[in-house]
């Protein structure tokens, strides 16, 4: 399927995870964008299991909201 418009979306992540995030995508030859687009994918194609709860307190408790 291709997305006939591409949304900028946010989420929250705690700082040092996203740079590591990053820093090893990178390291891989590859970008977080891409990364994420096709956990997406994966998780939409039932390819994934659902979440495990946030292991990080400052997330732990937030509930996003779904527009």
């Amino acid at each position: 399927m291709t997305d006939s418009k591409i949304r900028l979306e946010t989420f929250r992540i705690p700082e040092n995870t996203w740079k590591d995030f990053v820093a090893k995508a990178r390291s891989n030859g590859d970008n977080a964008s891409s990364i994420l687009l096709n956990t997406v994918h994966a998780y939409l194609a039932n390819q994934l299991n659902s979440p495990a709860p946030a292991p990080d307190p400052a997330i732990a408790n937030f509930h996003p909201l779904i527009f």
